[in-house]
């Protein structure tokens, strides 16, 4: 047999050939082993010792006993010697078969507790409920002060959570938690009412993944009730049992919720939003918003679909709060105001601008011909004959053709101004992100429904110009139609 004080428990008891089988049952605080063999193939006492001293020094064994078939029993320890064991065996008949049986109670020593097999451990584990998962780490977790170490009997690529860590010990770890669970723990119970006793000494960094286990269903139990926590620790009433997660979070609005705990789905904005809680500043004053946003938004979604949305409202909206953000907060309000009320006031006046040229060009056009009227009035010249002749003909043509220019111009100029404003207005968006969350510019930006009066301003536009390009070619048609000296007559 190996060297058994250089080799794991379970390993060395693998390689006691005279064991025809064995059971190992790894709980949290108690490691159980059930192993047989024929009473003709007896244990030698030597590798019975040697087992029995493989034990972890902080541990400490509640059974260590052979049975027959009989129920006669012998109890080994630390004391016993060999003629004692010698004799319990002649007493057995050769053809029994003797159990023995294991029992290691796991203690919790500098906040280092003890594995001896992680497989078996962890399928413990996870065949458990979630309340009683819960309560198994809370009695652990009890016991130490911020953290605790979980170590191995085999080598193993360490994983851990915020708070504890499952390494071996050839591994040296300098540990610098900087989670204080108890000052934690106790701001959970000033604004919360929690009903189930196994979360008292639960937190959720007790649960969160630093360096995640390779074993998906572990990581995933884990993850599930780092959840659960976290959503305890921002309601304002929590009820968990072996099903269900119930509980309330009380605002502006009072939302009640229940969800079957196997239900829910990985969500780790609670998370995000109980570590900015609970870590920095007043988690009172940050609850409260909290909750009133909560229960204002997921009115229109279930609150386990918590979005990153509600999230960055939840922060903007704390930092309103905050006295010495607060002038920059109205200041950044009114100047968005301020501008968008200007952007939309301007826009309609560039479009007033296409109208009011269009009047201008009329006035301009009426003007010269009421000038070539009077002038020919004066000099007793026939009206017609003065107005229509070859001359004057090209000079109207030529104000028709300059007049469709200046309206192209002028349109031009109107459509690049609109599009400066309105880029503004995008500008707007980005140069206000880091005082406003996005629901809370979505929400500023919408009440002035600027898409709806860019449209109706771009409508009235391009109606002015083509009300402008219409009386452009009426009065070329006058024109043509009234002049023996137009370019429709002298085609014909």
């Amino acid at each position: 047999m190996l060297s058994m004080l250089t080799t794991i428990f379970i390993e060395a008891l693998k390689e006691i050939k005279e064991i025809c089988e064995y059971e190992v049952s790894e709980r949290v605080s108690i490691l159980a082993v059930t192993a047989k063999f024929k009473a003709n193939e007896r244990l030698k006492f030597d590798d019975i010792k040697c087992l029995y001293d493989l034990k972890n020094a902080r541990d400490d064994y509640e059974e260590f006993s052979f049975k027959n078939e009989n129920e006669e029993e012998f109890n080994f320890n630390g004391d016993s010697v060999e003629s004692s064991y010698n004799k319990f065996i002649n007493n057995t008949l050769v053809d029994q078969e003797i159990t023995l049986k294991i029992k290691i109670k796991k203690n919790i020593v500098k906040n280092t507790m003890t594995i001896y097999d992680l497989n078996k451990f962890i399928e413990d584990i996870c065949s458990l409920s979630v309340n009683e998962v819960m309560n198994a780490f809370s009695d652990i977790l009890s016991n130490v002060s911020n953290s605790i170490i979980f170590e191995t009997q085999e080598s193993i690529v360490g994983f851990n959570t915020e708070t504890m860590y499952f390494i071996d010990n050839s591994k040296n770890l300098n540990l610098k938690n900087s989670i204080n669970r108890s000052k934690l723990m106790e701001k959970h119970r000033d604004i919360t009412s929690i009903i189930n006793s196994e979360i008292y000494n639960l937190i959720p960094d007790d649960f969160n993944w630093v360096n995640a286990s390779t074993n998906a269903k572990f990581q995933s139990l884990f993850d599930r009730i780092k959840l659960i926590l976290s959503i305890s620790f921002i309601s304002n009433s929590v009820v968990i049992d072996n099903e269900n997660i119930v509980g309330n979070i009380s605002g502006q609005r009072n939302i009640e919720y229940r969800s079957r705990i196997l239900d829910l789905n990985e969500n780790d904005n609670f998370y995000r939003l109980y570590s900015w809680i609970y870590n920095d500043g007043s988690h009172v004053d940050k609850c409260t918003i909290a909750r009133n946003i909560i229960s204002i938004h997921c009115r229109f979604l279930k609150l386990f679909d918590l979005n990153e949305d509600i999230v960055r409202l939840i922060y903007s909206n704390y930092n309103l709060y905050l006295k010495s953000n607060v002038d920059k907060f109205i200041e950044a309000k009114s100047q968005i105001s301020n501008t968008i009320i200007k952007i939309v006031y301007e826009s309609r006046e560039y479009a007033n601008k296409l109208l009011s040229n269009i009047v201008a060009n009329i006035v301009a056009v009426f003007a010269f011909m009421i000038t070539v009227v009077l002038t020919n009035v004066t000099e007793n010249v026939p009206i017609y004959n003065s107005i229509l002749n070859s001359d004057r003909i090209k000079i109207f043509e030529l104000i028709g053709i300059g007049s469709i220019f200046y309206a192209i111009l002028t349109k031009s100029s109107v459509d690049k101004g609109l599009e400066e404003l309105f880029d503004t207005y995008e500008f707007l968006k980005i140069y206000y992100t880091d005082i406003f969350s996005k629901v809370e510019l979505e929400q500023l930006f919408e009440k002035y429904k600027i898409d709806d009066k860019k449209n109706r301003i771009d409508k009235d536009k391009n109606k002015y110009f083509g009300i402008w390009i219409i009386l452009i070619i009426i009065f070329f048609l006058v024109i043509e139609l009234s002049s023996d000296y137009s370019i429709l007559h002298l085609i014909c």
